[in-house]
């Protein structure tokens, strides 16, 4: 499943924050260029929220989302990749993804469409 598959999560680089006096540390996570911006946002945007809102333990570092530069070891996309996580897709999934991630209150994705294609690959 791709929650559970790294390949299709960003990669975090611990860099010094250099806007901080205290020389602490930032984690930058940068994107991937195979990666569809419904892939992304269902990572960062529901996942990764869904997981923050659950957690017990408050994030000790800076977060910084860079969209500009993409990784540069990156690999390339995961064999048989559905194709809502690559680059162009356009489908109806990135629709229902974007209302998902924009409602405020809710835990569910909304109801699967009859015509997902290959998209029955987001959820295990």
């Amino acid at each position: 499943p791709i929650i559970n598959h790294s390949a299709y999560h960003s990669p975090e680089i611990s860099e010094t924050d250099e806007e901080n006096p205290s020389g602490k540390r930032k984690i930058v996570i940068r994107d991937l260029k195979w990666r569809s911006s419904t892939c992304r946002m269902f990572l960062r945007n529901y996942i990764d929220r869904k997981i923050s809102e659950k957690s017990k333990v408050p994030k000790k570092r800076k977060y910084v989302y860079d969209n500009e530069n993409f990784y540069d070891k990156e690999e390339e996309k995961p064999c048989n990749a559905p194709k809502w996580t690559c680059t162009k897709y356009k489908g109806i999934l990135k629709t229902h993804i974007n209302d998902a991630c924009g409602r405020q209150f809710g835990n569910e994705l909304p109801s699967r469409p009859n015509e997902l294609n290959d998209d029955e690959n987001l959820i295990p």
